[in-house]
């Protein structure tokens, strides 16, 4: 990354179970119901269920990081 400069930082578990599981969450029910019929679209759903199980079974198992990248010299 030398053509780069980057910033990162962490999210703390609250955020990401407030902000992104509970909504994705209401969402999938949503999208199960409008999507009833399509065996891939349930295996999607099924997928981001996993995830948010998998969150809710080992939440300390758990860390986020993102990143912010912009080339030198450009604002």
């Amino acid at each position: 990354m030398d053509c780069a400069q980057y910033e990162s930082g962490d999210l703390r578990l609250a955020h990401w179970w407030e902000n992104y599981y509970v909504p994705l969450g209401e969402c999938l029910d949503r999208f199960r119901k409008s999507h009833a019929g399509d065996p891939d679209a349930l295996a999607v759903a099924a997928r981001s269920q996993h995830e948010i199980d998998l969150y809710l079974k080992h939440p300390d198992a758990f860390g986020y990081a993102f990143f912010v990248m912009r080339r030198v010299g450009v604002s």
